[in-house]
């Protein structure tokens, strides 16, 4: 399909307005809330009615839901039997959409958003929301990481019973760049976590260096512990303590 320079100028600018809003954004959770945000901002007249982003949990080998806009966003809220944030499903839930777009790291459409919600959400709270919503067809597509792995997934309703073209050129287009803001999220995350990691290593082993395990006789004369117990009541320790403070004070020195 071509199409004229209007398109493509909407096109760019889309594609402007979400680096402007991803660049610098270094949590799942606000990129996507931003993202669903922006979305249903900016498409509302491509009938783009709804947008929600899943992030892959893989130790728990499930897909939690991060971020949800609609115009009806809080009507929706009162529907869904726990926090948005709670609810997830299992990856080997193959049947459901969502889960089959992970998978195959291809998106799925469907007409019922059951089909994307079971069973985190039963088919009379799915369908009471896709019509408060005003969704008549549902596209999910995977976001996708440079090394082949899937890191969560997009999922839009909107108000046709079919995708146009000039809508899947402009979805697409958003999910390239969702992609490549949460590729450095992700990235921002490893690095933190090496930094935890490599942290705690230290502080690990700076503890068991400062635990007395170390034993020895050290003998005097009863004019020099006559001294040193003078020394260490005046300080109200007793005598291996302060020996021990004098010490450390001449490590820090």
């Amino acid at each position: 399909m071509v199409y004229d320079s209007k398109t493509q100028e909407e096109n760019l600018s889309l594609v402007e307005k979400i680096n402007s809003v991803f660049l610098g954004t270094r949590d799942f959770k606000v990129l996507a809330e931003r993202a669903v945000n922006l979305m249903t901002d900016q498409l509302k007249h491509e009938g783009i009615v709804s947008a929600t982003i899943y992030r892959v949990h893989p130790e728990e080998k499930a897909v939690y839901a991060y971020a949800f806009s609609s115009r009806t966003f809080d009507a929706v809220n009162k529907l869904l039997p726990k926090k948005l944030t709670e609810l997830h499903v299992s990856i080997d839930e193959s049947s459901n959409l969502l889960v089959k777009s992970i998978l195959r790291r291809e998106e799925q459409e469907g007409d019922s958003l059951y089909d994307f919600a079971k069973p985190a959400l039963n088919e009379t709270v799915a369908g009471t929301i896709q019509r408060m919503v005003g969704a008549r067809h549902g596209i999910v597509y995977p976001l996708r990481l440079k090394q082949g792995k899937v890191a969560g997934a997009i999922l839009f309703g909107v108000e046709g019973k079919v995708i146009e073209d000039r809508q899947r050129v402009i979805l697409e287009a958003f999910r390239s760049q969702l992609e490549l803001a949460f590729e450095n999220v992700l990235e921002f995350e490893r690095v933190v976590e090496r930094y935890k990691r490599s942290v705690a290593k230290t502080f690990e082993k700076t503890h068991e260096e400062d635990i007395p395990t170390v034993r020895f006789t050290l003998r005097i004369t009863p004019k020099q512990n006559s001294v040193l117990d003078k020394m260490a009541k005046e300080k109200s320790v007793d005598k291996a303590s302060f020996i021990r403070s004098l010490i450390d004070k001449a490590a820090e020195g």
